[in-house]
């Protein structure tokens, strides 16, 4: 394999490439020849690219992505095409099944042959840079490529969708796992399981569209309460399910905040756009940040390693950011056995790594209807088979290639409409322009539900699909939830409800508890006379109170006291008396917060409660649904206190010394290790501290990847404001708790202005293919 060659000339630096890594011919080797582009990779880390035509800046962008991120790159598409026991051995087969059963990087093919000339031609152009990039990446020795002993093949078109079709169905596994979680529901709880959980009439309960902004429900076929399909015993399928599917994609987190506000709420009269995705907190970080300059191009931001799309970010005229929508892209049925009959059988060839060497492994083998649906090998009721629709699997290649033209966009009105062509389910998206126009959409193939499905796992015949689409019905672009010029100058969303109750449509109930919606809203402030700056909206994003506290906590405290027959020993007073003076604040000195945490957490999972079903039994005092509720509430208050390992006097540990984020190398923490980092923040705050308690620490595993700030005027180009959670160029020494490094700005919620628009190109490095 030959790579790069570095000459100089002149005063500047230029790039020969000779052949980029071996195997499989690429066109664009031809279209590129004599072409170039500059690179300039400034002193905050983010590399600016500039060509003159937009084969020449895909070209570099690719070469840029896998010069910065080629081992990260090569994982998700291993990812994709169910290859990773290829690297990290057994622990991976079964995930490696399950990709194949999805059969995702079989889809990518077939949607990447349907794309447009010009689609294709940027795709292509892309692949070549990144064998470029590789090859580049490898001369200088990646740690990764170093560690596991082996070459990546070369890029490929189809990778890149491949990698959109893995990001889109790890963001869409909610509505069917929450399917899930109701068959637990029902098991536990019975019939009226529904309203128990039920989110309207929670004070916290609030949807991203508001009155006049969406089609109401007709009087005779409102949503109501959601019927009820009582099934088996199912507990054993979910805890399968979601103990193999977080392999997938080991970037799913616990949500995402993105807000839009219009010039009459901004002091300035400029418009301002804020996003936080909030996904695992690991190294290489999910997010690459680059800037691309081209004839049609001028737009810096966010995107995903292998995918030559910026997702979050801005160019000279609007800005855009996006979280998960949870819309229901995905459903599990029960079919009948005898409905099967024509179902394909596949048992894929797994190779493995061991101890050096590779292996055949023949996994079990699994099924796919007639309109190709995978049959899960799950544990159904006798007779029945469990089913997975996803929308994503009937994308057509233009609801795909769509996406490539967002980034060119020069107003939010043509944002909108940009958006309204993409297929991939499924995110929210907030806009804005320096016109002053905002905006909202969700994106992707969506159910058309104008009534809630059943509350669990229903029955269904095949029949009912046989046209080959995930749902009966998809919503068309009108009627995805969106809006335009919003009443009220702003648009939260932060992967709550889109409609609320008495919408016509409904948005299905895999969407997370809005707690954090509703703190930003009420941060925003619905009275028109707030004005927001830079530093109110930067306060907003890094909010750590804890919004289910403020709710639950007065309502759990009278438990705790001796008219409940509660009677606090010695140790227990300190702890009492932190959450009853609590100010709900996480900040990492903050005595209350790990005690409510790891009592909550027991007390959810002991209960079989969410924080929805558990208000509403506090606030009704209704313990007919859990007789031993109080016995459980002081119980588990004691076995938290004994978990965090709380002595005799009661000295409680500030919420520093043991929230802890480690960044967890992608490939897992036993390859590379670092030492952790304290930080704040809980599951609910805005500025999100999510975890597990594992060996006496919460580890803050997942939290916002990065956070966006821009503002947008009409006489001035966008001010970025960025902070990622890393460092962009892949490193393998981590100093975490240096404090001037990435993660500590990352931790302390610092912002860089980000150098955009470019104009000063002294120093750019020429690349010439």
């Amino acid at each position: 394999m030959k790579s790069s060659l570095i000459a100089a000339a002149g005063a500047a630096a230029v790039i020969f490439f000779q052949t980029p890594l071996q195997g499989g011919q690429n066109p664009a080797e031809e279209t590129l020849k004599g072409l170039h582009c500059e690179i300039l990779d400034d002193a905050q880390g983010i590399p600016h690219i500039k060509a003159d035509g937009e084969d020449a800046v895909f070209g570099c962008y690719g070469y840029v992505h896998a010069r910065d991120r080629a081992w990260q790159m090569d994982y998700f598409r291993r990812t994709a095409q169910g290859r990773t026991a290829e690297l990290l051995g057994t622990e991976s087969i079964r995930a490696d099944f399950l990709m194949r059963l999805l059969g995702i990087y079989d889809r990518a093919k077939k949607l990447f042959e349907g794309l447009n000339a010009e689609q294709k031609s940027r795709l292509w152009a892309y692949a070549h840079g990144v064998d470029l990039g590789m090859a580049e990446a490898i001369k200088r020795g990646s740690y990764e490529f170093r560690k596991f002993g082996y070459f990546p093949d070369p890029w490929k078109p189809q990778d890149s969708v491949a990698i959109l079709l893995l990001e889109s169905f790890d963001q869409t596994r909610d509505p069917f796992e929450t399917q899930m979680s109701e068959a637990d529901e029902l098991k536990n709880f019975g019939p009226n399981a529904a309203s128990l959980f039920d989110r309207n009439g929670i004070p916290w309960n609030t949807a991203v569209l508001k009155p006049g902004e969406y089609p109401p429900s007709a009087a005779d076929s409102a949503n109501g309460s959601p019927k009820l399909s009582i099934q088996n015993e199912l507990t054993a399928a979910r805890k399968s399910l979601i103990q193999d599917l977080p392999e997938l994609m080991p970037y799913l987190g616990d949500g995402s905040n993105n807000w839009v506000i219009a010039p009459s709420r901004s002091e300035n009269g400029n418009t301002w756009l804020a996003n936080d995705p909030h996904l695992a907190l690991v190294h290489p970080p999910f997010w690459h940040w680059v800037h691309l300059k081209s004839p049609a191009l001028d737009v810096i931001g966010a995107a995903v390693p292998g995918l030559p799309l910026i997702a979050s970010g801005t160019n000279r005229n609007v800005s855009w950011g996006l979280t998960n929508s949870f819309l229901e892209a995905s459903r599990v049925i029960f079919v009948p056995n005898s409905e099967l009959n024509t179902a394909s059988t596949h048992t894929p060839l797994i190779w493995f790594r061991f101890f050096g060497i590779q292996l055949p492994f023949f996994f079990q083998s699994f099924h796919r209807t007639a309109q190709n649906f995978p049959v899960l090998p799950l544990p159904s009721p006798k007779g029945q088979s469990m089913v997975l629709l996803w929308s994503g699997f009937d994308l057509n290649s233009q609801e795909v290639g769509a996406f490539l033209g967002m980034m060119s966009v020069d107003s939010a009105r043509k944002m909108d409409s940009a958006l309204s062509q993409i297929g991939v389910p499924s995110w929210n998206f907030v806009f804005a322009d320096g016109k002053g126009e905002i905006g909202y959409r969700a994106i992707g193939r969506v159910g058309r539900n104008t009534q809630s499905r059943a509350y669990g796992i229903p029955t269904e015949s095949l029949e009912n699909h046989s046209a080959g689409l995930a749902f009966p019905e998809i919503l068309n672009a009108e009627e995805m939830p969106h809006v335009f010029q919003p009443a009220h100058g702003y648009v939260v969303t932060a992967n709550n409800r889109q409609w609320p109750s008495d919408s016509k449509f409904d948005p299905g109930r895999g969407q997370a508890t809005s707690f954090r919606a509703y703190r930003i809203e009420n941060l925003i402030n619905p009275d028109p006379s707030v004005k927001h700056t830079l530093e109110s909206i930067q306060k907003i994003q890094c909010d750590q109170f804890v919004t289910d506290a403020s709710f639950l906590v007065p309502k759990l405290m009278p438990f705790l006291d001796t008219g409940s027959g509660f009677r606090p020993e010695l140790r227990e007073t300190p702890a009492i008396e932190a959450l009853t003076h609590w100010d709900y604040e996480s900040g990492v000195d903050c005595k209350a917060c790990a005690v409510y945490r790891r009592w909550m957490d027991r007390l959810l999972a002991d209960a079989h409660l969410d924080e929805n079903a558990l208000y509403r039994i506090l606030s009704t005092q209704d313990f007919n649904w859990v007789p031993n509720l109080v016995e459980i509430i002081q119980k588990d208050f004691r076995a938290a206190l004994d978990d965090l390992k709380i002595g005799a006097n009661g000295d409680l540990p500030n919420w520093g010394s043991l929230h802890l984020a480690y960044f967890d190398h992608i490939a897992g923490a036993q390859y590379f290790k670092a030492r952790p980092i304290s930080t704040g923040g809980d599951d609910n705050t805005v500025n999100p501290g999510g975890g597990s308690f594992v060996a006496g620490i919460f580890r803050h595993q997942h939290g916002a990847s990065q956070r966006l700030i821009v503002e947008l005027s009409a006489d001035q180009p966008p001010a970025v404001y960025h902070v990622l959670a890393g460092t962009n160029l892949d490193q393998k020494n981590r100093k975490l708790g240096d404090p001037d490094g990435e993660w500590e700005r990352w931790a302390n919620c610092g912002l860089q202005r980000r150098l955009f628009p470019l104009e000063n190109w002294s120093g750019a490095v020429e690349l010439k293919f």
